[in-house]
């Protein structure tokens, strides 16, 4: 896909899709407003290649540059990202500023392709860590090769609810509902020994022990993957 107009609103189905409801209308509202004019913006509109998320994914590559921006206190953001909640109009000029104002971070940011931190990965990998507690009943060690930097290796900390049945502790704030086919696996919590991250950031991180990984504190809401 080379339209970048077009990108934006595909990501913007995906992440209505995926339950993301402020990503979706941040989307939409740059497909629409998204005009030449500015360092940032001519980037956009010139982007060479497939510019979706089945190939260079330049929407999220925005997306994590202004997310960045609002976590480093910008205070346009803030009044119109969550827990705030602004129409589009007002969403989108905030966003515009954003460009002229932090033009050298976002085309820093527009750089390099997104990390997809997906913590609902663990809704399929929690049942298959009970399935193999309970058919071989050894330890487990956990690797992870950075595709969402660590957050899986705690999947014996989240809660999932597959029908009646239910995995984990019941006391987390991490929590699953998803949709399941087939057979569900009689819960058998799984006995985690170490948690390993791998190759993050061009370097291997060191081996972690069930101690060594602090606990989640608040909700962790689901990000967009492809």
């Amino acid at each position: 896909m080379r339209d970048i107009r077009e990108a934006f609103r595909d990501q913007a189905r995906s992440c209505a899709a995926l339950g993301s409801p402020f990503m979706a209308q941040l989307m939409s509202v740059i497909a629409e407003g998204l005009e030449p004019g500015g360092e940032v913006a001519d980037r956009l509109m010139s982007w060479e290649g497939d510019v979706s998320s089945s190939g260079q994914s330049v929407p999220l590559r925005l997306a994590g540059g202004l997310h960045a921006i609002r976590r480093g206190g910008d205070p346009g953001l803030g009044a119109v990202y969550p827990p705030n909640t602004a129409p589009d109009q007002a969403l989108w000029r905030a966003v515009r500023a954003a460009f002229d104002r932090h033009e050298r971070t976002l085309l820093h940011w527009l750089q390099s392709a997104p990390q997809t931190n997906e913590v609902r990965r663990s809704a399929a990998l929690i049942p298959a860590l009970h399935l193999l507690e309970r058919w071989a009943g050894l330890p487990i060690r956990l690797s992870e090769l950075g595709c969402s930097g660590g957050l899986n290796l705690r999947a014996d900390r989240y809660n999932l609810s597959l029908g009646d049945a239910v995995f984990g502790p019941a006391d987390t704030k991490v929590r699953f509902r998803p949709d399941w086919e087939g057979a569900v696996p009689s819960p058998a919590p799984p006995r985690i020994i170490e948690r390993e991250k791998g190759w993050i950031s061009g370097r291997w991180t060191m081996t972690t022990t069930p101690t060594a990984c602090s606990p989640i504190s608040g909700p962790i809401s689901p990000s967009v993957s492809r």
